[in-house]
């Protein structure tokens, strides 16, 4: 979710709270929130299946786009496999490792995985629970493993 205006998101929920004090029937609460939803329903709603969204057009449409991608997972996975076959041990651990790095820049909008030492803690890094979960979902997209929420 990234940060709103704070004029805009002030009048928007102006708006809806007008709305609101016109119609009893209104929610008890609201939220004004700029979501991207083709980010922020599939990730949602992997930790959390439900159907919290199918109501709201873009993330469903988010959510449908997502689902089209199991096979593109499975031959994604396939293809690793194989890749991690033709490797030696080290070597294999080797691409594990410049995977997870190249993945960790991607997420901290560094250059390249050069710019990330392997030794340091992710916390160090500069990870908070929502890069956490972003370097969770990219892994999963690179590897086409399900990880857990926990990762």
């Amino acid at each position: 979710l990234p940060a709103m205006d704070p004029q805009r998101a002030l009048t928007v929920l102006g708006a809806v709270v007008g709305e609101a004090a016109a119609d009893p029937s209104a929610p008890a609460s609201v939220t004004v929130a700029d979501v991207v939803w083709d980010r922020f329903a599939p990730a949602f709603t992997r930790i959390r299946p439900g159907r919290l969204f199918t109501e709201l057009p873009e993330a469903r449409r988010a959510l449908d786009a997502a689902s089209g991608g199991d096979r593109a997972d499975a031959d994604t996975t396939d293809a690793l496999r194989t890749r991690l076959r033709q490797l030696d041990e080290r070597d294999r651990l080797r691409y594990a490792l410049d995977l997870v790095r190249t993945e960790v820049a991607s997420v901290l909008g560094h250059a390249g995985a050069d710019a990330v030492p392997a030794e340091q803690a992710f916390k160090d890094l500069g990870f908070d629970s929502l890069t956490a979960v972003d370097l969770r979902n990219q892994l999963a997209t690179a590897t086409g493993l399900t990880l857990p929420a926990t990762l």
